[in-house]
C-alpha cells in the first residue's frame, strides 16, 4: 500500500531545510570529501528541475539499462565541459533566480569537509568498522551545518551505500548533538534516508563537486594525462565558487555559496600492553584430563 503523501505542518514549513550528501575518494588516496547542498525544503522541488532542464535531453530520462540517466563526476569525459558548466550553473544561479525577496525564504548553501585519509588506524570502507567511522563524519558534518541553522529542521539524504546503521537512528543521534550544539528545536533531525543519486539532481551536483576537490588534492589535477574537460570543469567549480587560495592552503573557508572544512583527526592509539592470546585447546585447563 503506497504511503500518505507528507506534508509539514504549516507552524514548521518555513524551517525545513533538506541536506543532500555525497562523499568522494574513499579507497587508496589521501583525502575523502564529504559534503553537498542544503536547500530549503519550499524550494527543494524548483531546484530539481531546474538542474534537470540544464541538462541536454541526452543526460535526461531514462536510460537503455532502464534506470534514470545521471550525471557525476566519473562520467565526466573529453568534450563535456559545456554541458556539465550549465548544470552547475543551475544551481549556482538559483537562489538569486528563484528566492529573491522571499520573506524568510531559507538559505541554498554547499558545505563540504575534507578528511585525511593518511591517518594510520582509521579506514571508511572496511567492514563494520569503516561503517561507523564514516557515520561519524556523517554525524559531524552535518552538526556543523545545524550550528549555522539552529532554528531549522533538517531532512538528510545521503548518497546510497552499503551500512547495517539504520537511518532513524542516526538521525535521533543526530538530533541530540544539534541539540546540544544549539539547536532550539526539541528534535531537528527529523528525517534520515539514503537515496539513490540517479533519483536526486542535487545528488548529483553534489557528486560533481566533491569529485572536482578531491581531483584537486589527491594530486590528479597535476598529472600530465589528467583529463583536459575535467581539469577545465575543475578551475570553473573553484572560480564559481571562489576556492581558489583555499584548497592550495588547505584552510577553512567559512562563508560564501561554499563552506569548506579540513577535517582534524588524531591518529588513534596504538595499545602498549595488547590483549594477551585466548589459550588454546591444547593450553587451556578445561581441556586436560
Amino acid at each position: 500500500m503506497p504511503r500518505k503523501p507528507w506534508f509539514p505542518r504549516p507552524e514548521e514549513a518555513r524551517f525545513f531545510h533538506n541536506i543532500h550528501i555525497d562523499e568522494s575518494s574513499q579507497n587508496d588516496h589521501d583525502y575523502m570529501v564529504l559534503g553537498g547542498i542544503v536547500v530549503p525544503l519550499a524550494f527543494a522541488a524548483q531546484l530539481e528541475a531546474d538542474i534537470d532542464n540544464a541538462k541536454p535531453e541526452s543526460f535526461r530520462g531514462i536510460g537503455k539499462n532502464g534506470f534514470p540517466r545521471e550525471v557525476g563526476w566519473k562520467l565526466t569525459s573529453n568534450g563535456s565541459f559545456e554541458r556539465y558548466k550549465k548544470i552547475i550553473d543551475a544551481y549556482a544561479d538559483f537562489a538569486f533566480r528563484n528566492m529573491q525577496g522571499v520573506l524568510n525564504a531559507g538559505k541554498v548553501q554547499m558545505f563540504y569537509s575534507v578528511v585525511d585519509l593518511r591517518l594510520l588506524g582509521r579506514t571508511y570502507t572496511v567492514g563494520e568498522r569503516g561503517s561507523i567511522a564514516f557515520e561519524r563524519e556523517l554525524y559531524f558534518h552535518c552538526l556543523s551545518i545545524a550550528r549555522r541553522g539552529r532554528d531549522y529542521l533538517w531532512h538528510i539524504y545521503p548518497d546510497e551505500r552499503s551500512t547495517k546503521s539504520k537511518g532513524y537512528k542516526l538521525a535521533h543521534i543526530m538530533s541530540r548533538g544539534m541539540v546540544k550544539g544549539g539547536s532550539t528545536k526539541i528534535w531537528p533531525a527529523r528525517r534520515l534516508i539514503y537515496r539513490d543519486s540517479r533519483d536526486l539532481q542535487t545528488l548529483q551536483v553534489s557528486d560533481i563537486v566533491c569529485g572536482a576537490i578531491a581531483f584537486y588534492l589527491n594530486g590528479h589535477y597535476h598529472k600530465p594525462n589528467a583529463n583536459k574537460d575535467r581539469k577545465q570543469l575543475c578551475d570553473y567549480i573553484f572560480k564559481r565558487f571562489k576556492l581558489n587560495g583555499y584548497i592550495e592552503t588547505k584552510r577553512e573557508k567559512g562563508q560564501g555559496p561554499l563552506v569548506l572544512w579540513f577535517r582534524e583527526h588524531r591518529e588513534k592509539p596504538v595499545s602498549r600492553h595488547p590483549r594477551p592470546a585466548k589459550p588454546t585447546t591444547e593450553t587451556s585447563p578445561r581441556s586436560r584430563p
